[in-house]
């Protein structure tokens, strides 16, 4: 199974964007680093094109399966962002994501199951 860890990143924070993009581009290091070796599956860069691009600039989504994930997210380089970009960046933000899970043995996943008991879709 593949989850990834997603990264939200508004813009740098007023006087602070040497820092902010010092902060990104050690920590993109890092990232290129564990994909040559591969200790992650995969990186993926999104900017955004409209809405409020200081609250959401970009995107960073790191793949790779929970372990690997979990052992990336314990890095010092990880941790240094996590803590770091909040002072550097707008609306900074770190979620973890994983795919739906497959179908149980009723061919039905938990997702559809909950989604079918509120009502909120129809057979």
């Amino acid at each position: 199974m593949t989850g990834a860890i997603v990264l939200t990143l508004g813009h740098p924070a007023h006087h602070r964007e040497k820092s902010a993009f010092e902060l990104v581009n050690t920590f993109l290091a890092h990232v290129d680093e564990a994909l040559g070796a591969g200790r992650l599956r995969a990186f993926r860069w999104y900017g955004f094109e409209d809405g409020d691009l200081t609250n959401r600039a970009g995107l960073m989504v790191l793949e790779g399966t929970p372990d690997q994930l979990d052992e990336f997210a314990a890095t010092e380089a990880f941790q240094e962002l996590r803590y770091g970009a909040p002072s550097f960046l707008q609306a900074f933000r770190i979620d973890r994501a994983r795919p739906p899970e497959a179908p149980g043995a009723g061919g039905t996943s938990m997702l559809a199951t909950i989604l079918e008991r509120w009502g909120l879709v129809s057979d």
